[in-house]
């Protein structure tokens, strides 16, 4: 099967059959550098982290100037400072600690906001109908005050830290921390999401059905977890039965989800 139709099987939502495709495809012609990158693109939509470099230092050994191969290599470096300066050691575990992505997407929300309100307000200076008193009210709430409002929710729900010990997964942010001890919990996945399977959600699902079930965005680019391919390796260590599934196989809509 040529790699244009197991892209068309990916589309489809298929992951098993792409994999069991691609392997079958790469066994004929394990040099297949375009065979590879999908097989590293699918290894990382679904958490094989192992697999993925594995098959992105294949690729560079094979082609040294591969651009992509590169860029994976150096956000490979990059990790690696991630966790070595945005994690702790804890007695007996790791915390991983996150970026304030979400507030900082917010804060430029708010610079725009006031700058969008001054310039209306020199507007004003020419245009009457933008200085009444209600135009200029509605324009600060509208520009200032909803951005500020907004930055202070992110700064409040957004995760801080996913910390990991022998007896607990702690879950925090600055509101609430939402712990679980390993024997409370039924699963622990990493979901990739239909139709659109370059989205890759770390879920834990506890046993008391009305705990909630947490979902921590791991998806490249939106994520604001620092080091995931080590937290995923500390998580395995201590609960052996982490899987690898789609979200919606889950079916989890009937209960209470927290989101970060």
């Amino acid at each position: 099967m040529r790699v244009e139709k197991i892209k068309k099987i990916i589309d489809d939502g298929d992951l098993e059959r792409a994999t069991a495709e691609l392997d079958s495809l790469l066994a004929i012609g394990p040099s297949n550098i375009e065979a590879l990158k999908l097989k590293a693109g699918l290894s990382a939509v679904q958490g094989h982290f192992v697999t993925e470099r594995e098959t992105w230092l294949k690729i560079n050994q094979l082609d040294e100037y591969d651009l992509d191969s590169i860029r994976f290599l150096q956000r490979q470096q990059l990790e690696e400072r991630e966790y070595l300066y945005f994690t702790d050691e804890l007695p007996a575990g790791r915390r991983f600690l996150a970026y304030p992505k979400s507030m900082a997407i917010a804060s430029l929300v708010g610079l725009g906001g006031c700058i969008m309100f001054f310039v209306i307000t020199q507007l004003a200076k020419t245009y009457s109908v933008l200085a009444g008193n209600s135009v200029v009210l509605a324009t600060f709430i509208l520009c200032v005050v909803s951005p500020w409002i907004l930055i202070i929710y992110r700064y409040l729900t957004s995760i801080v830290s996913i910390a990991v010990t022998g007896d607990t997964l702690i879950i925090s942010s600055r509101l609430r921390s939402i712990v679980y001890r390993w024997e409370d919990l039924a699963r622990i996945c990493l979901a990739h999401h239909q139709p659109d399977p370059a989205q890759l959600s770390l879920v834990l699902l506890p046993k008391d059905r009305e705990s909630p079930v947490v979902k921590v965005d791991l998806s490249h680019g939106t994520s604001s977890m620092c080091a995931k391919s080590y937290l995923i390796d500390e998580i395995a260590k201590m609960f052996a039965n982490l899987e690898r599934t789609s979200y919606q196989s889950l079916k989890i809509n009937d209960r209470q989800l927290v989101t970060y």
